[in-house]
């Protein structure tokens, strides 16, 4: 699977304004290979990179260096990534959409960030999702929005 750039470009500017330069470079040493090349090099928004690589491991990380393996906290993550990303007519856009119109035109736009994608509705219990370090990012942008 793959995430577009547009998904990542904010992780290396979020790490720098909540945690400093020095803790940036440390986080990037402390990724495997595949990942610090991403990294390592400037995130294009246009481009494509391994979903694993790009985004799940790095979150993942960045919950275990600076979080205290606390997934909760990814939320911050989200949220910032939606201040980031979302700006004017985006974030309007979101923002007067009903509930159900977001849902029809979701499909359409989780392509723009992930391929290949599908979206599913499941009820799953909070604990559970809770687990699920990605997951509580992307819930975080969805609030922030």
């Amino acid at each position: 699977m793959q995430v577009k750039g547009t998904v990542i470009v904010f992780l290396p500017t979020f790490m720098k304004e909540k945690f400093g330069a020095a803790k940036y470079e440390e986080w990037k040493a402390a990724l495997p290979p595949k990942s610090q090349a991403i990294y390592n090099k400037q995130i294009l928004a246009s481009a494509w990179y391994p979903l694993e690589d790009a985004f799940n491991v790095p979150l993942s990380k960045i919950c275990e260096m600076f979080y205290n393996n606390n997934p909760k906290e990814v939320w911050n993550i989200g949220r910032y990534s939606a201040d980031f990303g979302l700006k004017g007519v985006y974030k309007i856009l979101i923002r007067l959409g009903s509930p159900e119109a977001l849902a029809k035109r979701a499909s359409s736009v989780i392509e723009k960030y992930y391929q290949p994608s599908k979206i599913e509705c499941h009820k799953v219990p909070l604990l559970e999702y809770s687990h699920r370090v990605p997951n509580r990012r992307v819930h975080g942008e969805g609030n922030r929005a």
